[in-house]
């Protein structure tokens, strides 16, 4: 039940509990919410909750500047009424500096304001105005916007920096390029196949050409010669050739001058075949380049044979038949394969195999003929799709090949084509339906376990940190009690991440609950500890009346505290400044009561039956606005009733305070043994963590340390399998979500390197299928982060006693 209540005034902030990205992760984009009352600013978080950003608390103006000097924010939440300093002082203040006079401001108020205020508000910076009760959709919307907007700008100064460096980069490969130049001509001339002459023309006094000169020559075109540089350089081609040939190769090289277009033929010299290209390089001076064409002009024949005695097979073949160039032009297709696809012979070879395959399949078809020339596969079969003439579909079982040649070179491709149409439409429905469901499946799985190990990650870091800060402080009262609130927030946090990963619960409603044997006392120590800010921010006289005994009940610990909780911040909301506050437990009738009544405001007599029904509040005026939208105690009778008790509420009208009371049955006596033994800890050895989140790493090795383990720790599976041999761990706690080489994979190496080892996962992905996978990988054991050491120890003791 939400009802409102006077803004007290706030002499401390504090700062939203999003965890830190980790080292590998993405910066959030951060927002500034600031209110002097913890409900609001609870209730801004429960909206944006959906949304990727962080959300940072300040409780009143000044705590808003020191978080501004301290890092940047997309935008500002700024309520307008509050003491000390209020929205409109902030505003300005912010405004005033050069650093923040961008940042977007929207007011907050549960006040009706005059056209003036908000002209005010605007005067001071303020973009816009949100009142109170807040509408969800209209401040994510506009959140949103804003955060994009702020997402925007820094990527565009992202791109301009990048810009700069690309620049920069640019010009240092160019210079780098021009002083490559000309060795890479001279290894261009120095070709190990090709041969290379140059030919200088030599006019008379009219500017006729008249001869040649040999300027230049590279090796091959001398061991053709037989000549050295020193000989041939400067002899005419007059000197070289006999008339006939001399003229010839003049008129040739001058035409290639006089015309600046390249001249190619065949030549033979010395028995050999040659490919000539003739081109021009300057005003007066021809380059001659040579290839050695004799090889493949025998291959060309022989092929001609060939190619004419499988033209006489394969005309008749009753399947499709078709051979093809590397780029997949059309040189032979027999009748069968002309049917098949409807084009005459004649049209095919004006096509590629390309043109007729669906292009849905061309890129798979083209890597699968990749791959057979390169020699990763011998030949390919593949269920693929022609376009006829017509532009119907025709479905074909394709087997492909090349033809190579005698160097095992690719030269032609093969290609035998069946028609198999109708077996593939009977199939098509039934195989895309399951395609659709396994890959949505795998999407689920990868989010759930990306999400699991995203957030459990930097808890597990903070919860070793707190665990090792206990052992280093024990005889230090005051530090022993804000670990012990870390400790205990982070086993809640572990909890609800749990509750978190079911997505399909979360959306329909349903949460597990895990119960067990509890102390009543222990989920009330919780509850206040969550609530304390505010019952000391309105200065509330709280009492406690506890029974002598422990009462035990079987519940789940962090839901159970979590009703206690709501019902204590109930309390303290519509209680008003220093009033009481007490809390009783008592048993009756075999139940266990947990009893909180205040001296505040009370409930009319209509309100009591429907104050635990969703979105219920009671009637609030401008002097009690409170914010909220209804749900804390209808959450609280659904988790009650969930773990079988109850809770009611009463008041003896306005004004005369209220009384909420929780009953949970008392559990069965049994005796507990984990409470009676201690647990054998086994004997401290050789621990090994691997583990690329640094600072969850070390926070574990230091708090394995002071247990008097020697500890080694690896941040990649790579330097963990170099250390291994010489470190020989008795235990190994290895991530599963490790880069380069995931977890999995250390441990089948870790295994064959030191297989007395035993190996534990201890990860963020929890789900079923993860700890089977890493039982079948080698692990003997699968904690789930956060783990605490108990849990560690536990495991150690217990592989230890499998030995």
């Amino acid at each position: 039940m939400n009802q409102a209540t006077d803004t007290g005034s706030t002499p401390d902030a504090s700062v939203g509990v999003t965890p830190a990205p980790s080292a590998e992760a993405k910066p959030r984009t951060s927002i500034l919410l600031v209110d002097d009352q913890p409900a609001r600013l609870l209730t801004y978080e429960a909206v944006l909750s959906g949304m990727d950003v962080e959300c940072v608390r300040a409780l009143s103006g000044r705590e808003a500047l020191k978080q501004l000097l301290s890092r940047e924010f997309a935008l500002i939440l700024l309520d307008v009424n509050m003491p000390d300093m209020d929205g409109f002082e902030t505003a300005r203040v912010i405004r005033e500096h050069p650093r923040w006079e961008r940042t977007p401001i929207i007011f907050v108020t549960g006040m009706n304001i005059s056209e003036l205020d908000q002209l005010k508000g605007y005067e001071v910076g303020a973009i816009d105005y949100i009142s109170v009760p807040v509408v969800p959709e209209i401040l994510r919307t506009k959140v949103s916007v804003l955060v994009e907007l702020h997402q925007r700008r820094r990527h565009l100064e992202t791109l301009n920096n990048s810009l700069t460096q690309a620049r920069t980069e640019l010009e240092i490969r160019h210079a780098s390029a021009i002083a490559e130049r000309d060795a890479q001509l001279h290894a261009v001339f120095e070709h190990p196949t090709e041969m290379f002459v140059v030919l200088q023309a030599m006019r008379d006094p009219c500017g006729t050409i008249v001869d040649f000169q040999y300027r230049d020559a590279n090796a091959n075109s001398l061991d053709l010669l037989g000549y050295t540089r020193k000989q041939l350089v400067g002899c005419l081609l007059t000197e070289m050739f006999d008339p006939e040939q001399a003229s010839r190769v003049i008129a040739q090289c001058a035409q290639v001058l006089q015309t600046r277009q390249v001249c190619r033929y065949e030549a033979q010299h010395r028995d050999k075949d040659f490919f000539v290209t003739l081109f021009a390089m300057g005003p007066d001076c021809v380059v001659s380049s040579g290839t050695n064409i004799t090889e493949r002009k025998r291959a060309e024949a022989a092929l001609r044979h060939s190619e004419a005695r499988q033209r006489a097979l394969l005309d008749h073949a009753p399947v499709g038949v078709a051979h093809h160039s590397l780029d997949g032009k059309f040189e032979y297709v027999n009748r069968a394969f002309c049917k098949l696809t409807g084009y005459s012979s004649e049209e095919l070879y004006t096509k590629r195999w390309q043109d007729l395959t669906h292009p849905e399949d061309v890129t798979r078809d083209q890597q699968l003929a990749q791959q057979v020339i390169g020699g990763k596969l011998d030949d390919y079969t593949v269920e693929t799709r022609y376009v006829r003439k017509d532009g119907s579909i025709v479905w074909v079982n394709l087997f492909g090949n090349f033809v190579a040649d005698d160097q095992g070179r690719a030269v032609q491709g093969l290609a035998v084509a069946i028609d198999i149409t109708d077996q593939i439409n009977s199939q098509r429905l039934l195989r895309e339906s399951e395609t659709r469901l396994r890959d949505a499946n795998e999407r689920k799985d990868e989010f759930l376990a990306m999400l699991s190990h995203e957030l459990r990650n930097p808890a597990a870091a903070i919860g070793n940190a707190a665990q090792a800060l206990s052992r280093l402080a024990v005889n230090r009262e005051k530090e022993q009690s804000l670990i012990g609130i870390v400790e205990r927030q982070i086993g809640q946090l572990g909890h609800l991440l749990d509750d978190l990963l079911d997505v399909s619960r979360i959306t329909q409603g349903r949460i597990e609950i895990n119960r067990e044997r509890i102390s009543l006392q222990s989920c009330i120590d919780v509850a206040l500890e969550t609530t304390q800010p505010q019952i000391q921010e309105k200065k509330h006289r709280l009492t406690l009346s506890m029974c002598p005994e422990p009462l035990w009940v079987d519940a789940d610990k962090v839901r159970l505290a979590q009703c206690i909780a709501n019902l204590l911040t109930n309390a303290a909301k519509y209680t008003e400044s220093g009033g009481e506050i007490h809390v009783r437990t008592m048993t009756e009738n075999d139940a266990a009561v947990v009893s909180i009544s205040d001296n505040g405001i009370g409930m009319p007599a209509e309100l009591i039956p429907r104050a635990f029904e969703l979105f219920e509040q009671g009637e609030r005026a401008l002097d009690r606005s409170q914010g909220g939208l209804g749900i804390g105690l209808a959450v609280c009778r659904m988790l009650m009733e969930m773990q079988g008790g109850t809770v009611t509420g009463s008041s003896p009208g306005v004004g005369h305070g209220s009384t909420f009371t929780l009953r949970m049955p008392l559990a069965q006596e049994t005796h507990d043994a984990s409470t009676d033994e201690s647990t054998d800890c086994g004997s401290p050895g050789r621990v090994m963590i691997i583990d690329d989140n640094r600072d969850a790493a070390d926070s574990l090795a230091l708090l394995l340390q002071l247990e008097e383990h020697a500890t080694l720790t690896a941040y990649s599976g790579s330097d963990a399998l170099e250390q291994a041999v010489r470190f020989n761990p008795h235990f190994v706690l290895l991530d599963i979500g490790l880069p380069e080489m995931d977890g999995y994979e250390v441990a089948r190496r870790m295994k064959a390197i030191v297989p007395q080892a035993r190996l534990i996962a201890v990860t963020g992905y929890g789900l079923a299928g993860d700890k089977q996978r890493s039982a079948d990988s080698g692990f003997e054991a699968h904690l789930v982060k956060p783990v605490n050491l108990t849990d560690i120890q536990t495991t150690f003791a217990a592989l230890t006693a499998d030995q």
